[in-house]
Protein backbone atom coordinates (compact mmCIF):
# COMPACT_ATOMS: atom_id res chain seq x y z
CA UNK A 1 0.00 0.00 0.00
CA UNK A 2 2.89 2.60 0.95
CA UNK A 3 4.29 1.85 -3.10
CA UNK A 4 0.74 2.89 -4.16
CA UNK A 5 0.38 6.06 -1.82
CA UNK A 6 3.71 7.33 -2.89
CA UNK A 7 2.61 6.68 -6.96
CA UNK A 8 -0.42 8.80 -5.74
CA UNK A 9 1.49 11.63 -4.37
CA UNK A 10 4.05 12.37 -6.82
CA UNK A 11 1.18 12.27 -9.23
CA UNK A 12 -0.57 14.86 -7.38
CA UNK A 13 2.90 16.79 -7.08
CA UNK A 14 3.12 16.20 -11.08
CA UNK A 15 -0.25 17.32 -11.98
CA UNK A 16 0.07 20.45 -9.36
CA UNK A 17 3.40 21.68 -11.11
CA UNK A 18 1.26 21.37 -14.94
CA UNK A 19 -1.27 23.38 -13.36
CA UNK A 20 1.17 26.16 -12.36
CA UNK A 21 3.25 25.76 -14.91
CA UNK A 22 0.58 26.02 -17.54
CA UNK A 23 -1.25 28.79 -15.92
CA UNK A 24 1.50 31.13 -16.22
CA UNK A 25 2.80 29.96 -19.52
CA UNK A 26 -1.10 31.00 -20.99
CA UNK A 27 -0.63 34.32 -18.81
CA UNK A 28 2.92 35.46 -20.35
CA UNK A 29 1.10 33.99 -23.80
CA UNK A 30 -1.13 36.79 -23.25
CA UNK A 31 1.32 39.54 -21.51
CA UNK A 32 4.41 39.19 -23.34
CA UNK A 33 4.28 37.46 -26.47
CA UNK A 34 8.04 35.12 -27.19
CA UNK A 35 9.21 32.16 -28.82
CA UNK A 36 9.84 30.68 -25.10
CA UNK A 37 8.11 27.81 -25.27
CA UNK A 38 9.73 26.41 -22.02
CA UNK A 39 7.04 26.24 -19.03
CA UNK A 40 4.50 25.01 -21.72
CA UNK A 41 7.11 21.99 -22.39
CA UNK A 42 7.49 21.67 -18.63
CA UNK A 43 3.82 21.55 -18.28
CA UNK A 44 2.76 19.32 -21.16
CA UNK A 45 5.62 17.15 -19.26
CA UNK A 46 4.41 17.00 -15.57
CA UNK A 47 1.01 16.48 -16.83
CA UNK A 48 1.94 13.25 -19.01
CA UNK A 49 4.42 12.11 -15.97
CA UNK A 50 1.26 12.68 -13.69
CA UNK A 51 -1.64 11.08 -15.77
CA UNK A 52 0.98 7.91 -16.03
CA UNK A 53 1.69 7.24 -12.41
CA UNK A 54 -2.37 7.65 -11.43
CA UNK A 55 -2.77 4.99 -13.86
CA UNK A 56 0.57 2.99 -12.87
CA UNK A 57 -1.39 3.09 -9.12
CA UNK A 58 -4.82 2.60 -9.98
CA UNK A 59 -3.37 -0.60 -12.28
CA UNK A 60 -1.61 -1.51 -8.59
CA UNK A 61 -4.75 -1.01 -6.80
CA UNK A 62 -7.09 -2.96 -8.67
CA UNK A 63 -4.13 -5.95 -8.70
CA UNK A 64 -4.11 -5.39 -4.45
CA UNK A 65 -8.03 -5.76 -4.58
CA UNK A 66 -8.70 -8.74 -6.28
Amino acid sequence: MNNIALLRRVSLAAMLVAVVTGTISLFLLFTRPTDNKTLFIISVVALIIGLLLDRRAGKLEDRNAG
